[in-house]
């Protein structure tokens, strides 16, 4: 029970810290507690399995890297984003060295920006080299062993029997992300073009991530998911006009993983 309690928290942590770092991107105009609140709902199933902590905080990186990416044009020192990159890249890729498929995004964000350069990649490959000697002075403290990193990574294989084992849950999400994928086509023209080109590099990288799984049959990385999902319904549920509808649907939500989870259980 101790247990669960401690994996409930951390999950609530992680849920604020998205929801402060996509208030700062400030893709949305209007600040709100949703980023983090479908971020939790989202990531609930994995509390039915162990290394779920270490996923949600997975998730959490590829947020700050979006973050830090996407808001090249908008801070005094861009080298300064590009470097913190790197870091959030270096810690990934020792939770999961398979991981390295996240550099591919990164350069892909550089590109669409019009930052890709021989300095730039420098700069964030020399972010990530900077993470090497933390990691291995945690090893010298045993905060961690490297074989808990590689029963992470086995793991990670098992997220998409979770997902499919929450069969009302996914359904409801696949409808809400159906509708917010709708508004989002509507609506597109009102938005910045700052807020256009974040929400078009978050598209497509949800469609690599899902190209990724159907191409190669690995599916270790449909976690990543999370993160354009809460973004884009996210953008849905505030533009809603009745905040009333609002509770509802994520009522549902939580509601369709409550009836899932005891099947699960059972």
């Amino acid at each position: 029970m101790m247990q669960i309690t401690i994996h409930i928290i951390t999950l609530l942590i992680c849920a604020i810290i998205f929801n402060s770092i996509m208030v700062k991107s400030n893709i949305l105009k209007i600040p709100n507690v949703y980023f983090g609140t479908t971020f939790l709902i989202f990531s609930m199933p994995l509390i039915m399995i162990f290394p779920y902590v270490t996923v949600s905080i997975l998730c959490l990186l590829f947020g700050g890297l979006y973050y830090e990416l996407i808001t090249l044009k908008q801070v005094n020192n861009k080298y300064l984003n590009i470097f913190n990159a790197g870091i959030i890249l270096g810690i990934s890729l020792i939770l999961d060295y398979n991981l390295i498929l996240l550099y591919f995004f990164a350069c892909l964000i550089l590109a669409y920006y019009k930052e890709l350069e021989i300095r730039t990649i420098l700069i964030l490959l020399l972010g990530s080299i900077s993470i090497i000697p933390l990691y291995y002075f945690s090893i010298e403290l045993s905060f961690f062993e490297k074989n808990q990193i590689t029963t992470l990574q086995y793991n990670l294989d098992q997220l998409k029997e979770l997902y499919l084992s929450f069969k009302f849950f996914l359904f409801l999400c696949l409808i809400l992300f159906g509708v917010s994928l709708s508004e989002l086509y509507k609506n597109y023209y009102k938005k910045s073009e700052y807020a256009k080109k974040a929400f078009s590099i978050l598209i497509i990288m949800g469609l690599l991530i899902v190209l990724n799984s159907i191409i190669f049959q690995k599916h270790r990385y449909i976690f990543c998911l999370i993160i354009p999902l809460s973004i884009l319904i996210t953008n849905y549920l505030i533009y809603i006009k009745r905040p009333f509808f609002r509770t509802i649907l994520l009522g549902l939500l939580l509601l369709a993983f409550f009836i899932d989870s005891y099947y699960f259980i059972i």
